[in-house]
């Protein structure tokens, strides 16, 4: 992504920005900024339970995806269960680009130890506990 400039219309976050209010789109596009001038240094997102974080952090990596970055990393509690939901939610929500073959989500304890390349040149989304 150049700095300053950031694609608002890509084919992930055109899909997901539709279902968001004013506030909430403005944090995702104030988020993905961020990435910008943090260069090499991770995001994180904080919210209180039932907050909306996690229709927050899916505007921010789809709209991430479109401006250059190919991997989210989504950390959850210490729990088989979160993570496991945490996991089905993204496939619910990124379905139509994994039925494309254009994006991968795994839940780490669940992924294989070596990837082919045609697995590793897709965007990827992986839930860690």
């Amino acid at each position: 992504m150049e700095s300053g400039t950031i694609i608002l219309d890509g084919e992930f976050f055109s899909v997901k920005s539709e279902d968001y209010n004013e506030k909430t789109y403005n944090c995702v596009v104030k988020a993905v900024e961020k990435l910008d001038e943090i260069g090499d240094k991770p995001l994180m997102m904080l919210g209180k339970i039932q907050s909306g974080k996690t229709r927050s952090f899916i505007g921010v990596i789809s709209l991430a995806f479109d401006n250059g970055y190919d991997l989210a990393v989504v950390l959850t509690k210490n729990s088989n269960a979160l993570a496991k939901q945490t996991t089905a939610r993204m496939k619910d929500e990124f379905k139509e680009f994994k039925d494309e073959d254009i994006i991968e989500i795994f839940d780490i304890m669940c992924m294989a130890l070596s990837m082919s390349q045609f697995e590793l040149d897709k965007k990827m989304i992986i839930v860690v506990k």
